[in-house]
């Protein structure tokens, strides 16, 4: 519970016997290999808190690339929409709607993920939409000026071989099918189906 800047000024203080404790427990999680974002409870992603555990992909720096071409795609739009696919914890759907106009929907699956993405909205105060549903087969209402989706991606036999760490988070979120391109593939085969209805309708 202490910052860096604290951390300067009070660095010489001692930790009380209950603190030592928590340390001590918090020290032997993460040598069996439970990742640091887990036992704190928490993650910075794109500048904001989010709640993190069991059950959600841990938010990554290398994702907060995709929340700025987000961003930048739908920047001088009118009246922008996002839908963020496998939205897991709503990392990236919160971090775009926070930084921009758009309206923001965020999809997701699990149960545990789904508890975490409802949770990280009221933690930010954000106005962005969860959706329980398969992004599979989940139909919107609406058009939206912008889809964007981080995916499972992982072949499934490389699963195996990933730190010990990485293998704590959910598999769900992890196994992209034999060549971890499921989800890339059923996204082609989406926008080649609407491209197939499109020219059908003239």
């Amino acid at each position: 519970g202490t910052d860096r800047h604290e951390l300067i000024i009070s660095g010489e203080q001692l930790l009380s016997e209950a603190q030592a404790e928590q340390l001590e427990e918090m020290i032997a999680q993460r040598t069996n290999g439970r990742p640091l974002q887990y036992i704190l409870g928490s993650w910075e992603f794109y500048s904001l808190p989010f709640y993190v555990g069991e059950g959600v992909l841990i938010p990554r720096g290398d994702t907060e690339t995709m929340v700025d071409m987000a961003i930048e795609l739908i920047k001088g739009k009118n009246s922008p929409s996002v839908i963020d696919l496998c939205s897991g914890s709503g990392a990236a759907a919160i971090a775009v709607e926070k930084n921009s106009i758009a309206e923001v929907t965020a999809v997701e699956l699990s149960d545990k993920a789904y508890s975490y993405l409802e949770r990280n909205i009221a933690l930010n105060r954000s106005s962005v939409k969860a959706v329980k549903a398969d992004v599979l087969c989940y139909s919107p209402e609406k058009n939206f000026t912008l889809v964007m989706s981080n995916p499972p991606y992982i072949p499934t036999n490389d699963l195996k071989t990933l730190q010990t760490e990485v293998r704590r988070e959910p598999e769900m979120a992890l196994d992209g099918g034999k060549d971890g391109l499921d989800f890339y593939s059923f996204g082609f085969a989406s926008l080649e189906l609407i491209r197939q209805v499109q020219l059908m309708n003239g």
